[in-house]
Parts: C-alpha cells; structure tokens; sequence
C-alpha cells in the first residue's frame, strides 16, 4: 500500500481547461511515469466518487495506455 508514481492536474504544464481534457492528459502522465517504472498492474482508488464522468474518462484513459487494475 505504497504510492510509487503519481500525477495531478495541479501543474503548470496542463495545455487545456477543460476537466476532460484534463484527466487525459493526468492518465497519460501517470501512464508513462509507470511504465518507466515497469509497472503495469497497479490499484485504482475512485475515492469515493461514483465511476462516470471524469473518472469513467481517467480510468479508461489509463487502462487504453496498457496499465492492468486489479
């Protein structure tokens, strides 16, 4: 139960505003961190929040870029 790669849209490098656009370009940041780490399976925590919208987008994003959820 340790974080060894992470990403946020809180950076400066975020090209658009939108909160899709968003999460798909924190899925594509975090994939890539991971797959430098070789790290392919990893455990997805929604927070709470219900699977749809901007998460939906997030997870579909990170499964698409070749990381496994278990």
């Amino acid at each position: 139960n340790k974080t060894l790669v992470s990403a946020t849209s809180n950076n400066k490098k975020m090209t658009s505003k939108k909160k899709m656009d968003m999460s798909l370009q924190v899925a594509e940041i975090l994939v890539k961190k991971a797959l430098d780490k070789k790290i392919t399976k990893v455990y997805f925590d929604r927070g709470g929040y219900k699977y749809h919208g901007r998460v939906k987008t997030f997870a579909e994003a990170v499964r698409k870029g070749g990381l496994n959820f278990w």
